[in-house]
């Protein structure tokens, strides 16, 4: 997937009208996604969205139910 990230990324900077000024990137936490974002737009700052990050530990929470107890 990191490949394809890469070439999407780098397919959308190459259609805009002049090049993009990008400070901060919200994503997912898509291993694969940070990689392409880290190799493509290298002085951005990546973090994670803090609506998946909160999805993420809510699966993990419920697949522990002693913990809940």
């Amino acid at each position: 997937m990191f490949f394809i990230f890469i070439k999407v990324l780098r397919k959308i900077i190459n259609v805009l009208p002049s090049a993009p000024s990008v400070s901060r990137v919200i994503v997912d936490f898509e291993k694969a996604l940070w990689s392409a974002f880290k190799s493509v737009l290298l002085e951005a700052v990546i973090m994670g969205c803090v609506f998946h990050w909160t999805q993420v530990l809510w699966r993990k929470v419920s697949k522990n139910q002693s913990f809940l107890s």
